[in-house]
Protein backbone atom coordinates (compact mmCIF):
# COMPACT_ATOMS: atom_id res chain seq x y z
CA UNK A 1 0.00 0.00 0.00
CA UNK A 2 2.40 2.58 0.46
CA UNK A 3 6.26 2.75 1.03
CA UNK A 4 8.90 4.69 3.25
CA UNK A 5 12.64 5.03 3.39
CA UNK A 6 14.91 5.69 6.08
CA UNK A 7 18.25 5.70 5.31
CA UNK A 8 19.22 2.41 3.17
CA UNK A 9 16.18 0.78 5.26
CA UNK A 10 13.23 0.57 3.14
CA UNK A 11 9.23 -0.31 4.56
CA UNK A 12 6.11 -0.90 3.24
CA UNK A 13 2.92 -1.27 4.00
CA UNK A 14 0.63 -4.46 3.59
CA UNK A 15 -2.59 -5.05 4.00
CA UNK A 16 -3.73 -8.31 2.94
CA UNK A 17 -5.17 -11.01 4.80
CA UNK A 18 -2.28 -13.83 4.11
CA UNK A 19 0.67 -14.76 6.96
CA UNK A 20 1.68 -12.15 9.35
CA UNK A 21 0.22 -8.53 9.26
CA UNK A 22 2.50 -5.37 9.89
CA UNK A 23 4.80 -4.04 7.56
CA UNK A 24 7.78 -5.24 5.26
CA UNK A 25 11.43 -4.09 6.45
CA UNK A 26 14.54 -4.10 3.51
CA UNK A 27 17.69 -3.21 4.49
CA UNK A 28 20.77 -2.09 2.59
CA UNK A 29 18.30 -1.02 -0.14
CA UNK A 30 19.96 -0.09 -3.63
CA UNK A 31 19.19 0.68 -6.77
CA UNK A 32 21.91 0.36 -9.57
CA UNK A 33 20.89 0.50 -13.53
CA UNK A 34 17.44 -0.06 -12.56
CA UNK A 35 17.62 -3.45 -10.60
CA UNK A 36 16.69 -3.48 -6.99
CA UNK A 37 18.41 -5.10 -4.11
CA UNK A 38 18.31 -5.36 -0.52
CA UNK A 39 18.84 -7.86 2.82
CA UNK A 40 16.26 -10.49 2.64
CA UNK A 41 13.16 -9.37 3.66
CA UNK A 42 12.05 -9.45 7.06
CA UNK A 43 8.35 -8.70 8.30
CA UNK A 44 7.37 -6.94 11.38
CA UNK A 45 4.60 -7.58 12.69
CA UNK A 46 0.96 -6.16 14.64
CA UNK A 47 -1.67 -7.74 13.82
CA UNK A 48 -3.16 -5.41 11.56
CA UNK A 49 -3.47 -4.85 7.95
CA UNK A 50 -1.80 -1.33 7.11
CA UNK A 51 -2.17 1.46 4.80
CA UNK A 52 0.64 3.40 5.16
CA UNK A 53 4.08 4.14 6.64
CA UNK A 54 6.77 6.69 7.79
CA UNK A 55 9.35 7.16 9.58
CA UNK A 56 10.50 10.09 11.68
CA UNK A 57 14.20 11.65 12.16
CA UNK A 58 15.34 8.99 14.56
CA UNK A 59 14.17 5.78 12.50
CA UNK A 60 11.22 5.41 14.48
CA UNK A 61 8.47 3.68 11.58
CA UNK A 62 5.09 4.31 12.15
CA UNK A 63 1.76 2.73 10.33
CA UNK A 64 -1.69 3.32 9.98
CA UNK A 65 -3.83 0.53 10.48
CA UNK A 66 -7.39 -0.85 9.27
CA UNK A 67 -8.61 -0.90 13.42
CA UNK A 68 -7.53 2.93 13.52
CA UNK A 69 -4.73 2.95 15.55
CA UNK A 70 -1.05 3.72 14.35
CA UNK A 71 1.80 1.40 15.24
CA UNK A 72 5.45 3.02 16.68
CA UNK A 73 8.28 0.27 15.23
CA UNK A 74 11.19 1.23 17.33
CA UNK A 75 14.55 1.73 15.87
CA UNK A 76 17.75 0.43 18.37
CA UNK A 77 21.24 1.14 17.55
CA UNK A 78 22.69 -2.57 17.60
CA UNK A 79 21.62 -4.39 14.74
CA UNK A 80 19.33 -6.09 14.20
CA UNK A 81 17.72 -2.46 13.92
CA UNK A 82 13.91 -3.45 14.31
CA UNK A 83 11.91 -6.21 15.73
CA UNK A 84 8.61 -7.55 16.62
CA UNK A 85 9.73 -7.44 20.17
CA UNK A 86 9.89 -3.06 20.16
CA UNK A 87 6.49 -2.46 18.97
CA UNK A 88 4.37 0.26 20.18
CA UNK A 89 0.49 0.87 19.46
CA UNK A 90 -1.75 3.42 20.43
CA UNK A 91 -5.54 3.87 19.38
CA UNK A 92 -6.71 7.17 17.22
CA UNK A 93 -9.74 6.26 16.22
CA UNK A 94 -12.31 3.86 17.35
CA UNK A 95 -15.91 2.35 15.66
CA UNK A 96 -16.36 -1.19 16.34
CA UNK A 97 -12.62 -2.16 15.44
CA UNK A 98 -12.36 -1.19 12.38
CA UNK A 99 -11.83 2.59 11.91
CA UNK A 100 -9.14 2.54 9.24
CA UNK A 101 -6.25 4.76 9.92
CA UNK A 102 -5.32 5.32 6.34
CA UNK A 103 -2.61 8.05 6.32
CA UNK A 104 0.17 8.89 8.10
CA UNK A 105 3.30 11.21 8.20
CA UNK A 106 5.30 12.90 10.63
CA UNK A 107 6.70 16.26 10.83
CA UNK A 108 10.31 16.51 12.24
CA UNK A 109 10.41 20.12 12.33
CA UNK A 110 7.31 20.44 15.21
CA UNK A 111 7.84 16.82 16.55
CA UNK A 112 4.30 16.02 15.21
CA UNK A 113 2.56 12.72 13.64
CA UNK A 114 -0.73 13.40 11.59
CA UNK A 115 -3.18 10.55 10.43
CA UNK A 116 -6.54 10.26 8.85
CA UNK A 117 -9.35 8.09 8.87
CA UNK A 118 -11.30 6.52 5.76
CA UNK A 119 -14.18 5.23 7.93
CA UNK A 120 -14.63 8.16 10.12
CA UNK A 121 -13.69 11.55 7.86
CA UNK A 122 -11.31 12.53 9.94
CA UNK A 123 -7.75 14.06 10.74
CA UNK A 124 -5.66 14.16 14.03
CA UNK A 125 -2.20 14.59 15.15
CA UNK A 126 -0.72 14.01 18.28
CA UNK A 127 3.04 15.24 19.66
CA UNK A 128 5.89 12.57 19.03
CA UNK A 129 6.15 12.44 23.11
CA UNK A 130 3.08 11.81 24.02
CA UNK A 131 2.63 8.80 21.20
CA UNK A 132 2.96 6.35 23.49
CA UNK A 133 0.93 7.88 26.15
CA UNK A 134 -2.87 5.45 27.37
CA UNK A 135 -4.89 6.01 29.65
CA UNK A 136 -6.37 2.65 32.31
CA UNK A 137 -8.64 1.87 29.59
CA UNK A 138 -6.18 1.73 26.56
CA UNK A 139 -6.93 5.07 24.84
CA UNK A 140 -4.47 8.18 24.23
CA UNK A 141 -6.51 10.93 25.03
CA UNK A 142 -3.50 13.64 24.11
CA UNK A 143 -4.68 13.43 20.40
CA UNK A 144 -6.20 16.38 18.96
CA UNK A 145 -8.97 15.14 15.88
CA UNK A 146 -10.14 17.32 13.62
CA UNK A 147 -13.01 16.99 10.76
CA UNK A 148 -15.33 19.57 8.89
CA UNK A 149 -18.58 20.80 9.62
CA UNK A 150 -20.21 20.78 6.35
CA UNK A 151 -21.87 17.16 7.11
CA UNK A 152 -23.67 15.78 4.75
CA UNK A 153 -21.60 17.74 1.79
CA UNK A 154 -18.38 16.59 3.79
CA UNK A 155 -14.69 17.98 2.18
CA UNK A 156 -13.73 14.89 4.23
CA UNK A 157 -14.25 12.33 2.27
CA UNK A 158 -12.80 8.66 2.49
CA UNK A 159 -9.38 10.73 3.39
CA UNK A 160 -6.15 8.48 2.21
CA UNK A 161 -3.13 10.72 2.11
CA UNK A 162 -1.62 13.35 3.90
CA UNK A 163 1.39 15.09 3.96
CA UNK A 164 2.63 18.81 4.49
CA UNK A 165 4.34 21.15 2.35
CA UNK A 166 6.85 23.67 2.72
CA UNK A 167 4.85 26.82 3.75
CA UNK A 168 3.41 24.73 6.33
CA UNK A 169 0.33 23.73 4.78
CA UNK A 170 -1.40 19.99 5.19
CA UNK A 171 -2.64 18.66 2.28
CA UNK A 172 -5.19 15.43 2.45
CA UNK A 173 -6.19 13.07 -0.54
CA UNK A 174 -9.92 12.14 -0.71
CA UNK A 175 -10.84 8.52 -1.98
CA UNK A 176 -14.33 9.07 -2.71
CA UNK A 177 -13.60 12.24 -4.82
CA UNK A 178 -11.65 13.95 -7.11
CA UNK A 179 -10.57 16.59 -4.88
CA UNK A 180 -7.30 17.17 -2.51
CA UNK A 181 -7.78 19.73 0.91
CA UNK A 182 -5.54 21.95 2.28
CA UNK A 183 -5.22 23.24 5.97
CA UNK A 184 -4.31 25.80 6.06
CA UNK A 185 -1.12 26.55 7.78
CA UNK A 186 -2.38 29.06 10.40
CA UNK A 187 -4.84 26.28 11.52
CA UNK A 188 -2.00 24.02 11.70
CA UNK A 189 -0.11 26.25 13.83
CA UNK A 190 -3.29 26.61 16.36
CA UNK A 191 -3.20 22.89 17.05
CA UNK A 192 0.19 22.73 17.73
CA UNK A 193 -0.17 25.09 19.67
CA UNK A 194 -3.45 23.35 21.29
CA UNK A 195 -1.31 20.21 21.77
CA UNK A 196 1.65 22.35 23.70
CA UNK A 197 -1.27 23.62 25.80
CA UNK A 198 -2.95 20.13 26.40
CA UNK A 199 -5.76 20.88 24.51
CA UNK A 200 -7.07 18.11 22.91
CA UNK A 201 -10.72 18.94 22.26
CA UNK A 202 -12.14 18.00 19.34
CA UNK A 203 -12.27 20.76 16.23
CA UNK A 204 -14.70 21.18 13.64
CA UNK A 205 -13.07 23.20 10.43
CA UNK A 206 -15.03 25.38 7.57
CA UNK A 207 -14.25 26.19 4.53
CA UNK A 208 -12.12 29.04 4.98
CA UNK A 209 -9.52 26.82 7.11
CA UNK A 210 -10.17 23.77 4.97
CA UNK A 211 -9.83 24.41 1.48
CA UNK A 212 -10.56 21.62 -1.37
CA UNK A 213 -9.53 22.07 -4.70
CA UNK A 214 -10.56 19.40 -7.81
CA UNK A 215 -6.83 17.18 -9.04
CA UNK A 216 -8.11 14.22 -11.26
CA UNK A 217 -10.86 14.14 -13.01
CA UNK A 218 -14.26 13.63 -11.64
CA UNK A 219 -15.20 10.90 -9.49
CA UNK A 220 -12.02 9.55 -9.30
CA UNK A 221 -10.11 8.03 -6.47
CA UNK A 222 -7.24 10.03 -4.60
CA UNK A 223 -4.65 7.68 -2.84
CA UNK A 224 -0.79 8.32 -1.57
CA UNK A 225 -0.05 12.14 -1.31
CA UNK A 226 3.63 13.15 -0.74
CA UNK A 227 5.35 16.42 -1.21
CA UNK A 228 8.75 16.67 -2.53
CA UNK A 229 11.08 19.25 -1.31
CA UNK A 230 14.49 18.40 -2.81
CA UNK A 231 13.76 18.84 -6.23
CA UNK A 232 10.02 20.03 -7.82
CA UNK A 233 8.41 21.41 -4.76
CA UNK A 234 5.11 19.50 -5.41
CA UNK A 235 2.88 17.14 -4.39
CA UNK A 236 2.47 14.11 -6.35
CA UNK A 237 -1.01 11.87 -5.70
CA UNK A 238 -2.21 8.61 -6.74
CA UNK A 239 -5.46 8.00 -8.80
CA UNK A 240 -6.85 4.49 -8.23
CA UNK A 241 -8.62 5.69 -11.11
CA UNK A 242 -12.35 3.22 -11.69
CA UNK A 243 -12.38 0.57 -14.11
CA UNK A 244 -9.14 2.30 -15.83
CA UNK A 245 -5.18 2.49 -15.32
CA UNK A 246 -3.82 4.06 -12.44
CA UNK A 247 -2.25 7.43 -12.79
CA UNK A 248 0.16 9.70 -10.49
CA UNK A 249 -0.80 13.55 -11.06
CA UNK A 250 1.59 16.31 -9.60
CA UNK A 251 0.39 19.81 -8.26
CA UNK A 252 1.84 23.11 -7.24
CA UNK A 253 1.85 23.34 -3.40
CA UNK A 254 0.77 27.01 -2.60
CA UNK A 255 -1.20 29.17 -1.00
CA UNK A 256 -3.38 29.98 -3.59
CA UNK A 257 -5.55 27.58 -6.03
CA UNK A 258 -3.10 24.82 -7.10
Amino acid sequence: NAVCFFGSDMFVAMDDNLGTKGIIWYANVSFTSGTFSSNAPVVLGNGQGTFSVAADASGNVYSANNNGTVTKFIRNNTAPNYSTASVVTTSFWANGGFAEASGVFVDNVTQTLWAVSYANNQGAVVKLSDFVYADGFGNNTKIKRFADNNVPNSLIQKPEGIAKDASGNIWIANNNNNYVLRLNSSVVTTFINDLNAADYSFVTLNSTQLNDFAISPSGHQLGGLVYDNLYSSKMYVNDQAFNSNTSVYSFTANNSAP
